[in-house]
């Protein structure tokens, strides 16, 4: 019978730690949720479960809300489609549209890396640049490049369902930092993608509500102390026992 009691509570003390773990978990991607809601195109992480019933954190690609600035290098672009940037560690893609010009006159992210244009990283030499609809870089009435944009495949998000249309490949995506995202394997074949809307002098925002994420914080953060105080309980009672255990010897 000791045996059995023991075995329930080992059970029990490993689920309380397993739990608290996550709870901890869900508190950094809650926090970090937060940390982000003033950055352009961030994608907030939730918790959902794998086919084994494990938690595992799932990036929501819904759409943020559009905010227009009247800055004629900040772009939006529409739902499922990403900016191609060249980082030292190869191509990335991103929905953050907030670029600016180096010293150099190079098209490049926030992060200072070149944005790619069909043709490579884009120079602009002119001052009057217009992004038109198609993604079409003109400076001073010259078309310098076309922005390379790739479709992921996420149209029709929503009712519940936060990867897109069949067929759609936002899943491979893994993120990296705030505002890129990584393809696993080959990416040099993506093709450009088509029904392009690119909206000058806009920055889709963050997709974080920050209401929502307030009541889950705190909602975590009772969880994890409930959890913390079974563990305290438990510790107790092994304690107890042992102690117990010697007065009888």
């Amino acid at each position: 019978m000791s045996d059995v009691i023991n075995s329930a509570a080992n059970y029990g003390l490993s689920m309380a730690v397993r739990s608290s773990l996550s709870q901890d978990a869900r508190y950094d991607m809650i926090a970090n949720n937060l940390a982000n809601i003033e950055t352009p195109g961030f994608k907030g992480d939730m918790l959902s479960f794998d086919k084994t019933l494990d938690e595992v954190i799932t990036t929501d690609f819904t759409d943020g809300q559009m905010h227009h600035t009247g800055n004629p290098l900040d772009v939006s672009v529409n739902d499922g489609l990403f900016f191609s940037v060249e980082t030292p560690a190869g191509t990335r893609f991103t929905r953050n549209g907030s670029f600016t010009l180096n010293a150099e006159g190079m098209l490049i992210t926030s992060n200072g890396h070149p944005v790619l244009g069909q043709n490579g990283p884009i120079n602009i030499t002119g001052t009057d640049i217009v992004i038109n609809e198609a993604g079409e870089v003109i400076a001073d009435g010259q078309r310098i490049d076309t922005l390379k944009i790739i479709d992921f495949g996420g149209k029709n998000i929503g009712e519940g369902w936060i990867f897109g249309e069949e067929g759609s490949t936002l899943e491979s995506l893994k993120k990296e930092g705030s505002s890129y995202f990584n393809l696993e394997g080959e990416t040099a074949t993506l093709p450009q993608a088509e029904n392009v809307k690119v909206s000058q002098g806009t920055l889709e925002q963050s997709n974080v509500d920050t209401m929502a994420q307030m009541i889950k914080l705190i909602e975590t953060q009772r969880s994890f102390e409930a959890y913390h105080k079974i563990i305290n309980t438990f510790m107790e009672t092994d304690t107890k026992a042992v102690t117990d255990v010697g007065r009888l010897g």
